[in-house]
């Protein structure tokens, strides 16, 4: 079997010849060697990406270091929102936000990062969803070069479908914290009807002491001094 043909010229040559190429005559696009920016990233990933690799909070922490003033504090989706659809270009901000994400997750830029074997980055991915290594492991296979189009797909849908499946999680969550507040108010009136019920007993019980200790003093005084022998 004759190595694929990379040249169209010495495929034309082979045809023109009769010896037809056993592959197709297309020079194939040259692998990316540097790690891809944040800017690079598809459009389509960046919103996934920065909104399960930061919190609300880092972001509003990178707006702040990246030189951004407010006329007013925007809400958490302005905020998410705004932030997204200024990391198509190498600006401030993209770069402080690159550099968070990079210290962040150190440990898997330096192992999944750089692996280049296909099948090793897809299994990482696959063992990423199962340990809750998720966000790690997206910014590292994101921009790791050897990441093909396949597996970015995949993981645009994994991440996609991972949100759904967590918000329903959280809206599970606070329909068991919304039964609890309900339970624990209950409780506590409980508590306080029978602290209130346990409150007057004491007080009535004082009261009937006083009483007795006032009924006892009076006999006392009441009761005629007996001489001594």
């Amino acid at each position: 079997m004759p190595d694929r043909l990379t040249n169209p010229l010495q495929g034309a040559v082979s045809a023109a010849l009769g010896n037809e190429p056993d592959a197709p005559l297309v020079a194939p696009v040259s692998p990316r060697r540097h790690r891809v920016n944040l800017w690079e990233i598809d459009q389509t990933l960046i919103c996934p990406v920065i909104g399960t690799c930061l919190t609300l909070s880092d972001l509003a922490q990178a707006a702040r270091r990246a030189g951004v003033r407010w006329e007013r504090p925007p809400n958490d989706f302005e905020l998410h929102h705004w932030v997204v659809h200024r990391l198509d270009q190498p600006c401030r901000l993209a770069r402080v936000i690159t550099g968070m994400l990079d210290k962040r997750y150190l440990r898997h830029v330096r192992s999944v990062g750089q692996e280049q074997d296909k099948q090793t980055l897809e299994d990482a991915w696959a063992q990423a969803i199962v340990a809750g290594e998720v966000p790690g492991t997206l910014w590292a296979l994101v921009t790791n070069p050897a990441t093909d189009e396949a597996l970015l797909q995949r993981l645009y849908q994994d991440v996609h479908m991972l949100s759904h499946l967590n918000g329903r999680a959280y809206r599970k969550e606070l329909g068991r914290l919304h039964t609890l507040e309900q339970e624990a108010r209950g409780l506590a009136e409980v508590l306080q009807s029978r602290g209130q019920r346990f409150r007057e007993k004491l007080a009535e019980k004082e009261r009937r002491i006083g009483e007795l200790e006032r009924d006892l003093a009076v006999q006392r005084i009441r009761e005629p001094a007996v001489p001594s022998p």
